[in-house]
């Protein structure tokens, strides 16, 4: 998973108070992703604009991860078929 991955994830995680108890400053939750996961995230600030800048696909990796755990869980054929096309996600494979 590259950076902007990364990031995008923990920018979720912190947008939904998973981290801290919702009480973590970001930079604090980089410092704890850093830590957990062994990397760097280098220039987080940067990144993270660059993500909120996109117009396009906002949620990339968060979108495509969604897809690939519906897909791919054990639970995929006890729910109702989905229409991938709606979620902006017709091209994923």
């Amino acid at each position: 998973m590259g950076r902007g991955s990364s990031l995008e994830t923990l920018n979720a995680l912190h947008a939904v108070g998973a981290i801290g108890n919702g009480e973590a400053s970001i930079k604090k939750s980089v410092q704890i992703y850093e830590l957990l996961f062994g990397i760097s995230l280098g220039n987080y600030h940067k990144t993270f604009s660059e993500i909120r800048a996109r117009e396009k696909d906002p949620t990339r990796f968060i979108d495509r991860s969604k897809v690939a755990l519906l897909i791919n869980s054990r639970y995929a054929k006890k729910r109702p078929k989905m229409n991938y096309a709606a979620l902006g996600v017709d091209n994923f494979w």
